[in-house]
């Protein structure tokens, strides 16, 4: 838990996730209304996005942000990153993940990761490295097909290295 001076320290902040489906911002005003309430930096990372559905995860990740450092009480604070990646506020542990259309950000009073994928396939050069030997195994025998079962693991191993502020460079 990082302390601060400002915001919530609190490690008995509750849990929460908040979530927004993108596909919303299509409407120009409210992407317009959504757009003018962000933080300097965020703008300029939407801006630099060269398509409308990267611009839409963008603002969408931006509002779950701010929605959740509202909550937590560290709205004020400056957002930094780490050497790693990962995004922190003094005071606040949050992380987000956008893909498709949803954008999700986790708060609470420790350290947090969240990670959300769509279901997709995996080419064998990928699974040999991602993924251990029971996990594999796991994959070929689950009564779902092996892409989901490979989704969910890579989804929780993720969210796990982001947790830790290690990112995919976690072996």
């Amino acid at each position: 838990m990082r302390s601060n001076k400002a915001g919530n320290n609190d490690s008995s902040l509750k849990n929460k996730i908040f979530a927004m489906d993108v596909s919303k911002l299509s409407d120009k005003k409210l992407f317009e209304k959504y757009y003018a309430l962000q933080r300097e930096k965020r703008r300029e990372q939407i801006d630099r996005m060269r398509f409308d559905n990267g611009k839409r995860l963008s603002l969408g990740a931006g509002v779950v942000v701010e929605k959740a450092l509202t909550y937590a009480g560290c709205a004020d604070e400056e957002i930094r990153i780490t050497n790693k990646g990962k995004p922190y506020v003094d005071g606040c542990c949050f992380n987000l993940s956008h893909t498709g259309e949803v954008a999700v950000c986790a708060v609470s009073g420790e350290e947090v990761g969240i990670d959300i994928e769509k279901p997709r396939k995996f080419d064998d050069a990928l699974i040999k490295k991602a993924f251990t030997k029971n996990e594999i195994e796991l994959a070929r025998n689950a009564d779902s097909t092996p892409e989901a079962v490979y989704t969910k693991l890579w989804t929780v191993k993720e969210s796990v290295m982001k947790w830790l502020g290690e990112g995919l460079s976690l072996s």
